[in-house]
């Protein structure tokens, strides 16, 4: 005859098994949830470092572009003048770096979509952080790359100096 106690010790073996199996489980879930998170946030990096690196080479001002500066940093675009729409370009094409403010595009990769944005403003050597409110000789682009599947926006900076 099968004693009680011994059915009780199967018993509590089978729940603490369990018990393991669904701890395991759990981990592994969350483990493939952090791979892939961390896959779509490094698939992001280099779609906001090309935006600074197509910045980067592009002139500092459209009055330098056209040769107009005779008063530095007078005579550079006004700040409610940003954009590339303010002087009919459009993106790919810009020709200055002030050009990539207001910039909003979407890029599809093979592991989602991500939507990218844009500003740029002037800053002060002082103060790089924050917007100068007034034309200086540095401006600072603020790059965010974001999608539906990574919880954080991914953000660069770059500043540049005439």
């Amino acid at each position: 005859m099968i004693n009680v106690s011994e059915i009780l010790l199967v018993l509590g073996a089978v729940v603490i098994f369990a018990l393991a199996v669904l701890n395991v489980n759990q981990s592994l879930a969350r483990n493939d949830t952090y791979l892939m998170t961390t896959e779509l946030e490094y698939e992001a990096i280099p779609l906001g470092q090309r935006i600074i690196d197509e910045a980067r080479s592009c002139a500092y001002d459209e009055n330098a572009v056209s040769g107009m500066l005779y008063n530095i940093p007078s005579d550079f675009t006004s700040d409610a003048n940003f954009g590339g729409a303010s002087d009919g370009e459009s993106y790919p094409a810009f020709d200055d770096f002030d050009d990539y403010h207001g910039l909003s595009i979407t890029d599809t990769t093979q592991n989602g979509i991500y939507s990218i944005d844009a500003t740029v403003m002037y800053v002060t050597e002082g103060n790089p952080d924050a917007d100068a409110g007034f034309k200086t000789n540095y401006k600072r682009l603020d790059v965010a790359v974001s999608s539906q599947f990574i919880p954080d926006t991914i953000r660069f900076s770059y500043i540049k100096a005439w």
